[in-house]
């Protein structure tokens, strides 16, 4: 397969290899999907990161709401019991729903929001090591 020659002069070993031309391919193939993984990574480092950010803020409001609810309680006058009627039972209404159309306006309207008008430096790279795969 490899065939070696030494160099006398430098000490640097060369080697011969079969198919270089298919070898790189699969090189820079494995290296545009190594660069996906990463980028995909990055995503979903920052949707964790998000989501740890809106719990937070979830808390704090929740924290808010319990405490004005506890002023608002003491700030009521006290009620005598009086008799509790149960109240009738009214069937909820369902919403409509809404025409195909309305949902895939909807849907290519937060798909138009995913899209970033700025590529990424890893988009980049990505798209350059896609450029000389199609150049071999």
């Amino acid at each position: 397969m490899a065939k070696e020659k030494l160099s006398k002069s430098q000490g640097v070993m060369h080697v011969q290899i079969e198919g270089p031309i298919d070898l790189r391919k699969q090189i820079l193939n494995t290296a545009i999907s190594s660069a996906e993984i990463l980028k995909h990574y990055e995503v979903i480092r920052e949707i964790k990161h998000r989501k740890k950010q809106y719990q937070e803020k979830l808390n704090e409001v929740l924290a808010e709401i319990n405490e004005l609810k506890a002023v608002l309680e003491d700030s009521l006058p006290e009620v005598k019991d009086l008799e509790h009627k149960k109240p009738k039972y009214t069937a909820p209404m369902t919403p409509l729903p809404k025409p195909k159309e309305e949902k895939q306006k909807l849907e290519k309207r937060s798909f138009k929001k995913q899209r970033s008008p700025h590529r990424s430096p890893l988009e980049k790279e990505i798209e350059s090591m896609r450029r000389k795969l199609e150049l071999l």
